[in-house]
């Protein structure tokens, strides 16, 4: 037994009690609530199999206003005819017993020698220009003067006179050049990490100008 369409809940619910009232021996109240419930549309066994009730009066309740909700449009219950279901277990059971096809067996078959009359077109393969890397030449660096004295004595005597400036310091670079020292700070560069003044080009390209100038003072 199932819900008619157009069918109210209360009506349909009252009907199949009726109906198994004529069981005998007579269902238990629990036992009832369980097989009506196996008895509704999908609509309402999915909000109800979760927490179905097991008395069967409360069931009724509730399948009323589940029917409520759907009337005022709070709810949507989609209807799916039984003879759907039942459609596709027939198109199953046939394709379960269906005979697995039978694929033919394909052979072997010898390689065809080409024909030899027949002029094939050459695959045309670019030609790309060899070029032969460069070994990387480095470039050298001027050449420095020798001076009579260190640069740390020097640079005080230089700033004295006015013939050199201290120069801002560079930011540190992210990829670190070869030699560089963190250790040491040079006074030419404020104090700049990476080297001393002794290693500092910089200011001894300064001095090998004055030099060539003869304006040091070692040299008057």
């Amino acid at each position: 037994m199932t819900q008619n369409d157009n069918e109210p809940f209360k009506a349909y619910a009252q009907r199949w009690r009726d109906f198994a009232t004529q069981v005998r021996p007579p269902l238990k109240e629990k036992e009832l609530a369980k097989i009506f419930l196996k008895t509704l549309d999908q609509f309402y066994y999915e909000n109800m199999v979760s927490n179905a009730p097991s008395n069967f009066t409360e069931m009724m309740t509730i399948g009323m206003r589940l029917e409520e909700g759907v009337r005022d449009g709070r709810l949507v219950k989609e209807s799916v005819p039984t003879s759907d279901f039942e459609g596709e277990d027939q198109e199953v059971s046939m394709v379960e017993s269906q005979p697995q096809q039978q694929y033919p067996t394909y052979h072997h078959v010898a390689a065809i020698a080409p024909d030899t009359n027949v002029v094939q077109n050459p695959v045309y393969q670019p030609q790309f220009p060899q070029y032969q890397q460069q070994p990387r030449q480095s470039t050298p660096r001027t050449q420095i003067d020798p001076t009579p004295m260190r640069y740390t004595e020097l640079f005080p005597m230089l700033l004295e006179r006015n013939l050199v400036h201290t120069k801002a310091p560079l930011p540190v670079p992210a990829r670190l050049p070869t030699g560089y020292r963190a250790d040491l700070s040079c006074a030419f560069h404020q104090g700049a990490p990476g080297h001393d003044i002794e290693q500092c080009f910089a200011l001894k390209k300064i001095v090998r100008k004055l030099i060539r100038n003869n304006t040091l003072p070692f040299l008057d």
